[in-house]
């Protein structure tokens, strides 16, 4: 029996369905939503004896797992208990009433690798353990992160307490610039040093005017 994937990138992984067929019913559906209606005592998984389900397993592996195409070889004696070899003799023997002497094998195909880029493959195991890294890295900025926050927030508090403000510490906007373009020979490097040293005056007397309030409360 030949078993394969359309999907060059795909390998054989798993059995999904085999049965004898009944009466007339064929495949249904497409890509990896194929059904198809066998009888239910000679069927994978409902036969009488777990041996056939255990011997087409061992068969699938040992002829086709991993591989993009195979040829399945299958000894219904193993595969199939006495009364499923009873039933397709009979039909090949022309009582069809049940249906053709014919078997379906429907099988699963998965991508064992992920192409990264036009050069690169890497195998789903690794990039699970790439994925597990790149989490725990994160982890590991997020709280870098949250203590160099706390350690940036005692600054701005000490140099609060200080005094110490620079304009960099404020976001401001200005409609308008009280400075006339001759000032600053259009220069808009020389125009934000000479707006940072003006409103640095500003709030270093204004800080000032509130702490002198605060001692005399």
């Amino acid at each position: 029996m030949k078993v394969g994937c359309s999907d060059k990138d795909q390998v054989l992984t798993d059995i999904v369905h085999f049965g004898m067929a009944y009466k007339n019913f064929t495949t249904t559906g497409f890509n990896g939503n194929v059904t198809v209606r066998t009888i239910d005592k000679c069927s994978y998984g409902l036969m009488k004896y777990e041996s056939a389900d255990w011997n087409l397993e061992k068969a699938f592996e040992e002829d086709c797992l991993g591989k993009r195409e195979c040829l399945l070889f299958l000894n219904l004696e193993k595969v199939m208990d006495k009364d499923c070899q009873y039933e397709m003799r009979r039909r090949i023997n022309g009582f069809q009433y049940y249906g053709p002497p014919k078997l379906f094998f429907l099988s699963k195909c998965s991508q064992q690798t992920i192409k990264v880029g036009d050069f690169w493959e890497i195998g789903w195991e690794r990039a699970s353990k790439v994925v597990v890294w790149i989490d725990i890295l994160t982890v590991f900025v997020f709280v870098l992160a949250s203590f160099r926050l706390k350690y940036y927030q005692d600054l701005v508090t000490r140099d609060f307490k200080d005094d110490k403000f620079t304009i960099d510490d404020f976001s401001i906007l200005i409609k308008s610039i009280p400075v006339s373009p001759e000032e600053y020979d259009n220069c808009p490097e020389l125009l934000t040093a000479m707006m940072a040293t003006h409103l640095e005056d500003i709030l270093r007397n204004e800080m000032q005017s509130i702490l002198q309030m605060q001692d005399m409360q």
